[in-house]
């Protein structure tokens, strides 16, 4: 009950300077009180001329008195008047913040059951919900079979709970509720004759349906086995518990159905289509390919590198590239071949690719005798481990170079580079650093692994 608190209304300087002027103009021996006998407005000592005596009255109490003459009256109904109006300012004001707290409680589960996508995930989130929302000993959610058209008990919490539990519609309190649906109070089972006793000890009750757009999926009951009073507020709170739940749960199965559908369209289509999937598979892999030494082509390289920096740009992660140049390779050519030349490029695009062993990293061939290495989440120093391993690849191969400058068998070059992707570089600047790196290998001397890092 809302109480109007009549000395807080009228020290109101407004209020209280009317009030005085109004009393001095019309009758000084008019007194205004409060429910507890406090004098708000007038005067004590005069009380002996005070015959009358008046109720100031809201909607829902006598909140103080006038006393005086016949003129008194009139103070009764302006002071009145004052506290309806504060009456009603804070009944609305009440109700608003209920409203918005409801609004609110609706929107935070709604919000959570949108993150559960089971049927007993959410129920099992309902039953958590329901025991801190209300509080009680037992909580079973019972959900109508849609073979055999009665409730049956999904998931329950609390004392032991026979999960066996069948019901009629209109059978015991959970079958009129699902009945009616019209969400109930029943504060002493006993004294209902629905009531049927199970095994456990239930002193008080409430049972709200489960309603949806399809209908009443079935209901949820929380209990209590101690002495409980439970009250309309709490009613009002189940039920907009329940409300979003019916929801949920009707959303879940008819995403379980449309999931079942999917997956038996899903193998017929797979079924019918597994060898052109197939062939485009190995399309796919042949355009990425590089034609001569079966690593990724100069397309493949760009694309695999974009599609790593825009992720690592997200996940604020390392990425290193190498450029690896095979040494003197025109003299080679020229001395052995171009088929020789040909599995040469083959020979080191494989020892290469044994060196690479990582599935996030990619060998490509950038062109000619140039190949390009992209290492995802990998720092310079792993980076460089792995150009050396590369290195230790190539010079077992043993590959005789009698035209080479650097030494009597084949020998690469390579540049190193690395950064965290950010919006401030583009995959073209690592690659130029990297560029810049195995040119200066080049400059030294060739056979050598040399990094260069990003400008700041």
């Amino acid at each position: 009950m809302i109480h109007i608190n009549l000395k807080k209304l009228i020290s109101k300087p407004d209020i209280s300077l009317a009030m005085k002027n109004l009393v001095a103009a019309l009758d000084p021996n008019i007194a205004i009180w409060d429910a507890k006998g406090t004098i708000l407005i007038g005067n004590a000592n005069s009380l002996e001329h005070l015959s009358q005596k008046y109720p100031i009255k809201t909607a829902s109490e006598i909140v103080g008195w006038v006393t005086g003459s016949e003129k008194a009256e009139l103070f009764v109904q302006i002071i009145s008047y004052i506290a309806n109006q504060e009456l009603e300012k804070k009944t609305l004001a009440i109700e608003t913040l209920e409203k918005y707290e409801e609004i609110n409680f609706l929107y935070e589960i709604s919000s959570k059951f949108a993150v559960c996508v089971g049927i007993k995930e959410i129920i099992e989130f309902v039953i958590s919900e329901a025991q801190k929302l209300i509080g009680g000993t037992n909580v079973s959610v019972m959900l109508i079979n849609e073979e055999t058209k009665k409730l049956e008990i999904i998931a329950a919490r609390g004392q032991e709970n026979n999960q066996k539990t069948v019901m009629e519609a209109g059978v015991g309190i959970a079958g009129h509720v699902l009945a009616s649906g019209e969400a109930e109070i029943v504060n002493d089972v006993d004294s209902d004759p629905r009531y049927i006793p199970g095994e456990n000890q239930i002193n008080s009750l409430l049972c709200a349906p489960l309603i949806a757009a399809s209908g009443t999926l079935g209901v949820i009951n929380i209990s209590n086995a101690n002495p409980t009073h439970y009250t309309a507020q709490d009613l009002k709170r189940f039920k907009a518990l329940a409300a979003p739940a019916a929801v949920a749960i009707e959303n879940a199965r008819l995403y379980e159905q449309l999931r079942e559908y999917s997956r038996n369209l899903e193998q017929q289509v797979a079924q019918r289509t597994a060898q052109l999937e197939r062939a485009n598979q190995e399309l796919q892999r042949l355009a990425s390919l590089d034609g001569l030494t079966q690593v990724g082509n100069r397309r493949r390289f760009d694309e695999y590198l974009m599609e790593n920096w825009q992720r690592l740009i997200n996940e604020i992660a390392p990425m290193s590239l190498i450029m690896c140049d095979v040494d003197c390779f025109k003299s080679y050519n020229d001395s052995y071949g171009h088929l020789m030349g040909d599995d040469c490029l083959q020979r080191i695009a494989k020892a290469i690719t044994c060196a690479v062993k990582h599935p996030a990293y990619l060998v490509a061939r950038y062109g000619g005798e140039e190949f390009a290495i992209v290492l995802p989440n990998t720092s310079a120093r792993g980076g460089m481990y792995i150009a050396e391993t590369i290195k230790i690849e190539i010079e077992w191969l043993k590959i005789p170079h009698i035209q080479s400058s650097v030494s009597k068998y084949v020998t690469v070059s390579m540049g190193v580079s690395s950064t965290i992707p950010s919006e401030q570089y583009s995959p073209q600047d690592l690659i130029a650093a990297a560029d810049i790196a195995l040119y200066e290998a080049k400059n030294q001397g060739r056979d050598r692994i040399v990094f260069q890092a990003l400008p700041d």
